[in-house]
């Protein structure tokens, strides 16, 4: 067959049987001469683009193609090129192929495969299994091997075929068609295959229920064929308990190792099997997972009721399961201890001995357990005993300490006790009247209890910049090459992006003569990046995103470059004025035309110094640079609150509109003229800049604006409400419940004059100019653009996440709402390296920026969800903003009482988490008491796990040597009964009130130099 033949072939043939009847019989050598023309075909058709070597009639072929690209990739002419070089390429172009064959196509490629017997198909097989998604069917390899045609495949997607194919209904694919007992008897050689299932990840020990849909009457799960197969003697029993057991310290997924000790569970071992294990069980006690060690436990504790416990070996590893965070772990070991003393005295000591080690536990009820035991034993409390209870005393909760006392030679002090003997040095003469109030200095020292007062909500009562990292500009070429060379690979923070852009503005004009030999490694390896999806680094994915990149390319070509929009990206509108901008810039540096840029911040999270952006501007004005609409807005909307009274007077002298735009900006007193409406979108942004808060319709009357948007001139109000939606599975069978938030983002009054606009109460005006959002940086964010379909977000990369609050420093609202909505999509996920969200968090560290609700709301989404990475950024953010004076209590207190109202809030997270914090200090204790405190008086308190909430109050006032206000001591009395929840409210509302004015002052005290600091 000939180069044409085959491509005449390709093009034109409708049944895919002909391409293996054409290479039918073909030795190696002929196909080693097609195979390239094969590779270069299916390259050009993958694509829908003919090359400059395509004959008239390929190119007229793929010319003729319409609509997508993918589209084409199942028709039959791709698929004639596929096959072509499965039955000619070499092994590199095959693994290139990433198409799922259909069961129609398996035939043929069988024949091709058996037909061609390739020297490759054992490493193709191997390179296939390793895929997340492989193509090829376990029973397929088996009858090739059986054949001879290849080996067993040496890797562990094999064995995940294997487990899958064998556990089949037939509904979802193709199975053995009877249980799986019978399958591995019936061919005796798969049973080997069985023990691999232990070491791998796999379902095959998944109770998932949707795994038997289909199923007929006599469908064996792999647990149960295996136990079966064990009762009749085919499968050796005790290798399945050893295996099930040894599988538990394999590096695999919870739930894997779940479902190996299920398995062992269901085969029941003896008390006999179990003795001759308890080495294996009790080793588990040192396990890193939770379930792992419970499983442990239970074995002990069965040991124990057989009376086969070996005790030593028990209490010699048991103190590794009070290293964990686990409570219900830790409990059942301190109750085993106690009824391991009980029934045998002698090994009393040693329990004894032990115990202390349970007062090393973060849970304030296992060491009250612990303490319960040793209680009962004092006779028994020797002075190593009692040396090793005193050593644990700083590890007990607040409130369990006062049940130390008889084993301490002195009572153990309280950490308020020794901030109030401490005597805090607070330097508050630099601060003048502005920022006392501010900080709300003068409340927190008045006279009488500690009160807690957040900071002013009001930013422009803040100065911003104390303390940030001062921005260094990028000037020479060289810095600049490394800068983006390290940025290609990670990107440490949003700064490091504001510093290349304004970098090759800068170095628009590169003034060495081997610019072209230098940076051509760099920009190959922007090349690559094209196509790569990785997560890390610059990337061309999402609109912003791509216009960095194409800046890059730009520069290092010197010919201007725009990436095409790709149809299912999904792009954040918060970013797209900046992603407009940065192209403005591109066609600048494209001109060769280089200056630094009014929007570089001067200090980090985008804030720039009005002093020094007011140079700039003189500058500029003496350079006579015309400065575009998106470059005042952008950098306007960057002003610090500090200096603008200072730059007010250095800017009087600029001309012309920048000046007067300046100077409004500022606080001046010039406005807009009729004639700036051209411009609407500077002025709006400059408007936003002196009134972050209110509505600016006043300010900007000469512009005759119609304007929708929140954000524009009226500021954005945030409305929310959680609810659960339940839906339906796909086969009816199941409901799922998924935890929503309906969130409107409405112009301020909107719902006001939307109603008076219907009863004609409104004036009517004319030649008005209606605004758009993407000349709006402040309403850009707002405009929540819907597409019916997009694969990802841009905001998946963390940079891009955190940069979001540069935009608007001064009102990170937006960026915060966005970030709720992140963390609520995987709210009950795990981290996820592919859709991380902590980056939203990094906006709420700003000092001196207060958190309104949509950041309350951001903080508590990170305390109650799942994730990580969120909840550990979200800790460290309260522990700094209870500090820091920007928490306020009544405002996350409305937060938590609201989406408490949708039943989705898990309340044993958001305790532990708020336990974290509470536990950092008096201060943190005070204020997560007090916040506890106003939420329980306004929810529902027959909740599940509300009794964790009330945990944490117990701990907070305990520390603080608190009782509860009254009226959380009415709300817990209605509880009744012997819960959990009914016990611990008894114990809160029994608390008294033992602090003292020294503590109270210290607690102040603690309060100021967190703000002053």
């Amino acid at each position: 067959m000939t180069k044409d033949e085959l491509e005449d072939l390709i093009l034109r043939a409708k049944n895919p049987k002909k391409i293996a009847a054409a290479f039918s019989g073909m030795d190696e050598k002929d196909r080693k001469v097609l195979s390239t023309h094969a590779q270069r075909l299916l390259k050009q058709l993958e694509n829908s683009k003919a090359d400059k070597l395509a004959s008239p009639r390929l190119a007229k072929h793929i010319n003729s193609r319409k609509g997508e690209v993918w589209s084409h990739w199942h028709k039959p002419d791709t698929v004639n090129a596929r096959l072509s070089v499965l039955a000619a390429g070499p092994l590199s172009a095959v693994k290139r192929m990433h198409f799922y064959w259909g069961d129609e196509l398996w035939a043929i490629i069988d024949k091709i495969i058996v037909d061609r017997k390739p020297a490759w198909l054992d490493d193709w097989i191997a390179h296939d299994l390793e895929q997340e998604f492989s193509s090829i069917s376990f029973y397929r390899i088996w009858a090739w091997m059986k054949d001879g045609i290849c080996k067993q495949p040496d890797v562990d997607g094999f064995y995940v075929r294997f487990a899958n194919y064998m556990m089949s209904t037939g509904f979802y694919d193709k199975g053995p068609g009877v249980p799986i007992s019978k399958a591995l008897n019936k061919e005796p050689e798969l049973k080997e295959f069985v023990w691999s299932l232990f070491r791998i990840e796999s379902n095959a020990f998944n109770t998932n229920s949707w795994f038997k849909k289909g199923a007929a009457d006599d469908h064996e799960t792999w647990t149960e064929a295996l136990i079966n197969m064990s009762i009749a003697g085919d499968l050796d029993r005790q290798r399945l308990l050893d295996a099930s057991l040894d599988g538990l310290w394999t590096d695999l997924k919870q739930n894997q190792l779940s479902g190996f000790h299920k398995f062992h569970k269901a085969l029941k071992p003896t008390p006999e099997e179990r003795s001759a294990r308890q080495s294996a069980y009790l080793t588990l006690l040192s396990h890193s997972v939770g379930h792992v060690i419970k499983f442990g436990l239970d074995n002990a504790s069965a040991l124990e009721k057989a009376k086969l416990l070996d005790v030593d070996a028990f209490l010699a590893e048991v103190p590794n399961v009070f290293l964990q965070d686990g409570k219900g772990n830790a409990v059942a070991a301190v109750k085993l201890m106690g009824r391991i003393l009980k029934s045998q005295p002698k090994k009393a000591k040693a329990v004894l001995a032990v115990l202390p080690d349970a007062l090393r536990h973060q849970n304030a009820d296992v060491q009250k357990l612990a303490l319960e035991i040793i209680g009962k034993n004092t006779d028994l409390i020797d002075g190593d005993i009692r040396s090793s209870i005193s050593d644990a005393a700083d590890f007990v909760s607040a409130s369990v300490r006062s049940q130390l006392a008889p084993y301490l030679d002195v009572e153990p002090e309280n950490e308020l006790d020794q901030e109030a003997e401490t005597e805090i040095e607070i330097d508050t003469q630099g601060l003048d009247v502005r920022q006392k109030k501010a900080l709300r200095i003068n409340e927190i020292l008045r006279d009488g209890p500690f009160e807690y007062w957040p900071v002013s909500q009001n930013i422009l009562d803040h100065n911003v910049l104390n303390g940030l990292e001062k921005l260094k500009p990028i000037e020479d070429e060289d810095e600049l090459i490394s800068a983006i060379s390290h940025a290609v690979e990670v990107i440490d923070s949003p700064n490091d992006i504001e510093r290349i852009v304004d970098g090759i503005s800068r170095c628009a004009d590169p003034a060495s003569g081997d610019f072209k030999d230098k940076t051509a490694p760099l920009l190959l390896r922007i090349e690559k990046k094209r196509d790569s999806d990785s997560q890390k680094g610059l990337r061309y994915y999402g609109n912003v995103s791509a216009a960095i990149m194409d800046l890059i390319y730009t520069w290092l070509t010197k010919k201007h470059h725009k990436s095409p929009q790709k149809k299912f990206e999904k792009h954040v509108t918060a970013l797209i004025p900046a992603a407009l901008y940065i192209r403005e810039i591109t066609a600048r540096v494209q001109k060769n035309q280089p200056r630094g840029l009014l929007t570089f911040p001067t200090h980090s999270n985008g804030w720039i110094d009005p002093i020094i952006w007011v140079e700039r501007l003189a500058q500029f004005e003496k350079d006579d640079v015309q400065l575009s609409e998106y470059e005042v807005s952008l950098s306007v909307l960057r002003l610090a609150p500090e200096n603008r009274d200072k730059a007010l007077k250095k800017v009087s002298d600029l001309a012309g509109d920048i000046g007067r735009l300046a100077r409004f900006a500022l606080g001046g007193d010039d406005r807009p003229t009729a004639q700036d409406k051209k411009r609407y979108g500077m002025w709006v942004s400059a408007s936003r800049c002196r009134e972050p808060y209110g509505g600016v319709s006043e300010l900007l009357t000469e512009l005759k604006l119609k304007d929708k948007w929140p954000g524009g001139l009226q500021p954005a109000e945030y409305h929310w409400r959680p609810f659960t939606e339940s839906q339906k599975s796909h086969f009816g069978d199941e409901t799922y419940h998924f935890s929503r938030l309906d969130i409107q983002i409405l112009a301020k009054g909107s719902m006001a004059q939307s109603e008076q606009k219907s009863a004609g109460l409104l004036p009517k005006l004319k030649n008005l100019l209606t605004t758009e959002w993407e000349r709006m940086p402040t309403a850009a964010p707002n405009a929540r653009t819907r597409q019916k379909y997009y694969w990802g977000s841009e905001l998946n990369a963390i940079y891009l996440s955190q940069w979001l609050s540069f935009q608007w420093p001064q009102c990170p609202s937006t960026a915060h709402i966005t970030g709720v909505e992140n963390l609520l999509s995987r709210i009950d996920e795990d981290s996820s390296s592919w859709e991380p969200n902590f980056g939203f968090l990094n906006a709420l560290f700003q000092r001196g920026r207060p958190w309104d609700e949509p950041a309350h709301l951001l903080l508590c989404m990170a305390l109650a969800g799942k994730d990580a990475d969120a909840k550990g950024l979200a800790i460290d953010t309260m522990i700094e903003g209870i500090e820091a004076g920007l928490f306020d209590v009544d405002i996350c207190a409305g937060v938590l009482i609201k989406l408490a109202s949708g039943g989705w809030l898990k309340l044993n997270r958001l305790g532990d988490n708020l336990m974290t914090v509470a536990e950092t200090s008096p201060l943190h204790a005070a204020v997560i008491g007090s916040l506890v405190q106003k939420w329980i008086q306004n929810v529902d308190l027959k909740q599940r796990y509300i009794f964790r909430m009330f945990e944490v109050l117990l701990e907070a006032q305990s520390m603080v040597r608190q009782a509860l206000d009254s009226n959380t001591s009415e709300a817990l009395k209605t509880l009744k009964g012997s819960s959990k929840a009914a016990k611990t409210a008894k114990s809160l509302i029994s608390l008294k009130d033992h602090s003292t004015p020294d503590q109270h002052m210290a607690l102040k005290q603690a309060a100021i130099a967190g703000r002053v600091s």
